[in-house]
């Protein structure tokens, strides 16, 4: 019996000589890692998460730690490949998916961004990061109708919506809500007051065109205010809408070309 003990007791010693050592210095790489990690070292920081993320295989956030450090390094596609890695193992958090698309939006697959974004979007509704982010591929899409949704939504939620989220939400509901565009265009200027300027004149154009009885004309008042503050984009929607309405007016014909140009 003592016998049996005994080479149970060598046996437990052997085993913690073999799988020991690895675990301790799993633990020691994830402390560098937290301490470069701190320092701003982020590129070192991520090959110690790396390491420990291999030793420590059950710690199954350490694969997210590395794609964050790659990530604020600017190693993207090696952000993207442990960020993915990740998912695999483990539901990613809610900055994982936003920084996995941004990962994705930094080597030019949109399509990939987005869909991080709206994938974060469907496990963590509360997370309005992802709408500002939305908002931004939709608007490189020149997708409005996508845009004022998004920013709608962000807005909604009553978290974090910056002075340009109002100013843009403003400018997307000038044609067909003028009330709700001044109201946005309002806001944006009381958080920003660089923003008075433009505001000034986008209401200015706003309260004018109500006063039109004729909505050609009311759509020319608001193109017109639009081209001001150089928004020429949407001041050729509102000129060919006015066409569309008074397809004989000389005037709305001139400002759509000048638009145009």
């Amino acid at each position: 019996m003592q016998a049996l003990l005994n080479r149970t007791l060598i046996l437990l010693a052997v085993i913690g000589i073999v799988f020991m050592p690895p675990v301790l210095i799993g633990y020691a790489e994830l402390e560098k890692a937290e301490s470069l990690m701190q320092g701003g070292n982020f590129s070192e920081a991520a090959g110690h998460y790396e390491r420990s993320a291999r030793l420590l295989p059950w710690m199954q956030s350490l694969l997210e730690k590395a794609g964050t450090a790659n990530f604020f390094a600017g190693k993207f596609t090696d952000a993207i490949f442990l960020f993915e890695r990740a998912n695999q193992k483990n539901e990613l958090s809610a900055e994982a998916w936003d920084w996995l698309g941004q990962s994705y939006w930094q080597k030019n697959d949109f399509e990939s961004a987005q869909t991080s974004w709206d994938t974060g979007l469907d496990i963590y509704p509360g997370y309005t990061k992802y709408y500002a982010n939305l908002s931004m591929a939709y608007f490189a899409q020149n997708d409005t109708s996508a845009e004022k949704q998004a920013l709608e939504l962000w807005v909604a939620s009553g978290l974090n919506a910056t002075a340009i989220t109002h100013y843009r939400l403003g400018l997307l509901l000038i044609l067909a809500d003028p009330d709700r565009a001044s109201n946005e265009f309002s806001i944006a200027s009381t958080l920003e007051s660089e923003y008075d300027p433009v505001v000034e004149t986008l209401k200015t154009a706003i309260d004018l065109s109500l006063l039109e009885t004729d909505e050609s004309d009311r759509l020319m008042l608001i193109g017109r205010g639009l081209g001001l503050v150089n928004e020429w984009p949407l001041a050729v929607q509102a000129f060919r809408l006015a066409v569309e309405l008074d397809g004989e007016g000389a005037e709305a014909w001139a400002w759509l070309g000048e638009a145009e140009q």
